[in-house]
């Protein structure tokens, strides 16, 4: 008997159902790949923000919200919501270069500083009856000997008219207030956060 001729197109009868079943697997894998996708996706975006709260966490001082970075020119009131200010509206033009200022600063000043990526230590400037003011030479002690290396340019030490902490440091964004020197605290801010916080950070130190 001679060999039976392929029925040709029973074979692509057969060929479109096995394409369809395979489509219609693939239809159905689908819906579990793209929650898996999002699955993947929403960890790994959960992970990323742990990291980071860790890491703010890990920062000196109080991250507070920050005021836009306008300049006065353009018409913006300073109205700043800590004491002393950590952004916000601010003067356009520099009037305090970085360094020991025996004299306050004014708030609209120190924000442009803290734009530029600056750290302010302030004092309370009034004399406390009954309480020591001995850690305010120490300060200044600290702050000169610190400056003496240039890392550590963008630094700013003045007095500061009726703080209500005997010491307040500020980076843009940034406050921690002490009631004394602590010298360990206030190196630690300002390694946390000199160079390093506003929109204008990395210009160079003038």
């Amino acid at each position: 008997m001679g060999s039976k001729k392929p029925n040709i197109k029973a074979q692509r009868k057969k060929q479109q159902r096995q394409k369809a079943s395979q489509h219609k697997k693939k239809q159905q894998r689908r819906p579990l790949t793209i929650i898996l996708s999002i699955a993947f996706v929403a960890a790994a975006l959960y992970g990323i923000v742990m990291l980071l709260q860790q890491e703010e966490a890990a920062l000196a001082g109080d991250h507070v919200a920050e005021l836009p970075p306008n300049h006065m020119s353009s018409g913006c009131v300073p109205r700043y919501e800590t004491t002393p200010p950590t952004s916000g509206c601010h003067q356009d033009s520099w009037e305090r270069r970085w360094g020991i200022h025996e004299g306050p600063i004014a708030p609209e000043t120190q924000v442009h500083n803290l734009e530029h990526g600056g750290v302010l230590v302030q004092y309370r400037q009034e004399l406390i009856p009954g309480l020591s003011n001995d850690y305010i030479e120490d300060l200044k002690l600290f702050i000169e000997e610190l400056r003496s290396d240039n890392r550590y340019c963008k630094v700013i030490l003045a007095p500061y008219p009726d703080l209500p902490q005997a010491i307040a440091l500020t980076a843009w964004g940034w406050i921690q207030t002490f009631e004394e020197f602590d010298q360990v605290a206030v190196r630690k801010f300002i390694d946390d956060h000199l160079g390093k916080r506003g929109r204008e950070a990395t210009l160079p130190c003038s």
